[in-house]
């Protein structure tokens, strides 16, 4: 009998089956508002008939004087669009300069919407660790 594989991050877990499947995603050097990217480097969609669930979110400088001013991270049906349902936020009119920023969360993303990602200062990257599973 062969032993149940598990994936997930922190105390959010899935007994993987050939359904499920975690994933990286990310945004890199934002300067506008950029769709989370797969790991083929595409525009991320949830696909039909399956919801991403997001469990960890990583925020970082790509270099010591970009700083963090903010990162807003929303569901939308368009990719690379403003608006959408926000699920993340954090806004500061004041640019620091940061260390890297990981955190657990939790989100759900419907089928049909892209995650798009804005930040108030260029030279930002994040990325986003989750899992698609059947709706």
């Amino acid at each position: 009998m062969a032993e149940p594989v598990v994936i997930g991050y922190g105390q959010n877990k899935w007994v993987n089956d050939a359904t499920s499947k975690a994933m990286g995603l990310f945004a890199y050097n934002l300067s506008s508002i950029e769709s989370m990217h797969d790991d083929n480097n595409a525009n991320y969609q949830v696909p039909v008939g399956k919801k991403f669930i997001v469990l960890s979110i990583t925020v970082h400088p790509k270099e010591s004087t970009a700083g963090l001013g903010g990162v807003l991270l929303a569901q939308h049906n368009v990719a690379d669009a403003a608006g959408g349902t926000r699920f993340y936020g954090v806004t500061t009119s004041t640019r620091t300069n940061s260390i890297t920023t990981d955190m657990p969360y939790y989100a759900t993303i419907d089928a049909g919407n892209y995650i798009n990602c804005q930040a108030t200062n260029a030279g930002v990257n994040v990325s986003i660790f989750g899992v698609e599973v059947d709706v």
